[in-house]
């Protein structure tokens, strides 16, 4: 079974650079999330990865994981 993709969150407000990043990390076999602003890019991670909660304004992730 081969490793699944790892995933990248492009977030870039210029659609005609957004495309190309996500072109390119995608043809070097990343799973790429697109989003063009902020909240948009909370909403992908969100819906993709599950619950998470953030630790500063700074977006320093940590992931909430269910025990068990």
């Amino acid at each position: 079974m081969l490793p699944s993709p790892t995933t990248i969150l492009v977030v870039d407000d210029h659609s005609a650079a957004l495309y190309s990043k996500s072109r390119l990390l995608t043809r070097h076999g990343y799973r790429v999330l697109e989003a063009t602003g902020g909240q948009q890019a909370l909403d992908r991670v969100r819906s993709t990865l599950g619950p998470a909660h953030y630790s500063d304004p700074e977006f320093s992730w940590k992931w909430a994981v269910p025990p068990g």
